[in-house]
């Protein structure tokens, strides 16, 4: 059977329907979405199909139907009328100044009506310019305007490092979308889509009209793939990678799920049902035929990871992290929130709903989980021999080998640069979260900050038949951390496991940096 090609990186729904791709169709979900409403925003991580998403309803909106013929919103009872489209990119900004800013947003206007005869833009500011398009185009046609801007935020998320810079381009950009709600007779439908959710304070303070579907459960399936799409619709391709993996067709349909699974974008029932496959990891494991972290690989923003080691973040609680509703949607500039950030980018996920507006998030998957944990890894040790130690690490826990297990973690907190340790050295999470991240990129279970009726457990492995309870200090002696483990009963919750139970009390030299004593007893 011959297999339809697989769109990597392509983008415009026209040439993936003319050229014979294959594409999941989401028209279903998009005649939900420009019949039902008019001002619309849309937040999801990169290379979600934000961009594939407006290129269909750009079409749509231009009444090509014969397009789509095959989709399922050819057979609907839409109208097919046809309206004149202003479909503006953001990521195609250069940000270098300010000035460079409002100079592109002039030449974009008017790369975007380019397609309409007759109609030129002759104002020199950028806001005037852009009414000027929408105005023009309704009188000249007699039809309200559509306008579809992707990635709105680009501009200011490409220099978050530069508060006082992305401030600047946020006052620009607030101005230029202030055209929008000021042209309202004018306008038939408006979305606009991109990575981060700013506070209406800020960018949006001038559209406080739009609808914020981020985390609406009718369009949460809009974008990703669905596990009932993925058995549809790549089902050829499912069948060659489970030959290639010399496993059955279920056993690599869990591994797919394992490895890629896991996003979710329903703010009312976070459930394994509601959850989606990244098309891009997705596409480039079949293509490909290789397990593979590609979404991650695809650009990590070094911000991020500067504002983690920055705040000290404790990222063991990124497995299981509680967040309010107000914290996930959205930031400012010059006020910049992990969790905001870590949500909005893709690295953690609605897992489940444990209140009105409070939610448990974490991972989406082991390909994020292992990338991200790598890439912080790599940042705070020069990424020279971390790999390396990591996987000798492995082997070592296994056999049981504690003594081996912590040389080696001595070599990698003495890889560790003084200027990343400085400020944290006489912090004990500082080390337990290194800890947590070399075991987390072992693939063993590890947890962190494990919750007892008595206190909690610095770090709990589970390797094989043994459970390993570990009490990490930067005080005292290996045996006061022993005692500690005892006094407080952390082992008690593992008895009857069936497991050889091994406790592990370690003491760090602060003035030093690295580990300076351990002990281990069984149970």
């Amino acid at each position: 059977m011959k297999l339809k090609r697989l769109p990597i990186g392509i983008q415009n729904i026209k040439e993936i329907l003319e050229e014979k791709y294959l594409y999941v169709d989401k028209t279903e979900h998009i005649y939900r979405l420009i019949t039902e409403n008019k001002y619309i925003f849309l937040s999801r991580p990169r290379r979600f199909g934000k961009s594939l998403l407006i290129s269909t309803i750009g079409e749509i909106f231009k009444g090509n139907r014969e397009l789509l013929n095959g989709l399922w919103i050819y057979d609907s009872d839409y109208d097919w009328v046809e309206y004149p489209v202003i479909k503006l990119d953001m990521s195609k900004i250069s940000v270098d100044e300010v000035v460079s800013v409002k100079r592109e947003l002039l030449s974009m206007i008017r790369r975007g009506i380019r397609g309409y005869e007759d109609i030129r833009i002759y104002e020199e500011k950028p806001n005037w310019a852009f009414e000027e398009a929408i105005y023009t185009l309704y009188r000249k046609y007699i039809r309200k305007v559509v306008i579809l801007i992707d990635e709105y935020d680009a501009p200011i998320i490409s220099v978050l490092d530069d508060t006082e810079k992305a401030l600047e381009i946020r006052d620009v950009l607030r101005g230029f979308y202030r055209v929008i709600k000021a042209n309202d007779e004018y306008i038939k439908f408006a979305m606009l889509t991109g990575v981060s959710r700013f506070s209406r304070a800020g960018v949006f303070s001038a559209l406080n009209n739009l609808r914020d579907i981020t985390i609406q459960p009718d369009y949460a399936l809009m974008l990703g793939i669905t596990q009932e799409e993925l058995e549809r619709y790549f089902s050829g391709y499912i069948e060659l990678l489970a030959g290639k993996e010399d496993m059955s067709y279920d056993e690599i349909l869990e591994k797919i799920r394992f490895w890629y699974n896991g996003f979710c974008f329903d703010g009312d029932k976070p459930g394994d049902d509601r959850r989606v496959y990244n098309p891009f990891s997705t596409l480039l494991l079949f293509q490909k035929r290789k397990f593979h972290n590609y979404w991650f690989e695809s650009g990590t923003p070094k911000f991020l990871i500067d504002l983690i080691i920055k705040n000290e973040y404790d990222i063991t609680e990124l497995e299981e992290l509680r967040g309010s509703l107000d914290v996930l949607e959205s930031y400012e500039p010059d006020s910049l929130d992990v969790v905001a950030l870590l949500f909005q980018t893709g690295y953690i996920t609605l897992k489940d709903r444990i209140g009105e507006m409070r939610y448990i998030l974490g991972y989406p998957n082991y390909e994020v989980k292992r990338s991200f944990l790598e890439h912080i890894l790599r940042y705070m040790t020069g990424g020279k021999k971390s790999r390396r130690y990591v996987d000798d690490m492995y082997s070592s826990l296994v056999e049981g080998n504690v003594d081996r297990f912590m040389e080696l973690m001595k070599a990698i907190f003495a890889s560790i640069p003084y200027d990343i340790t400085d400020r944290v050295r006489d912090r004990e999470q500082h080390y337990q979260s290194l800890m947590y991240l070399v075991l987390a990129l072992l693939g063993v279970d590890v947890r962190g900050e494990v919750r007892t009726n008595r206190g909690r457990i610095d770090l709990v492995v589970e390797i094989g038949d043994i459970v390993w309870v570990i009490e990490a200090k930067i005080r005292g002696s290996s045996v006061d951390a022993l005692r500690q483990i005892d006094d407080r009963g952390y082992v008690e919750r593992y008895v009857g496991k069936g497991k050889d139970i091994r406790k592990i009390g370690i003491v760090f030299d602060v003035g030093e940096r690295n580990v300076k004593e351990w002990d281990v007893e069984e149970v």
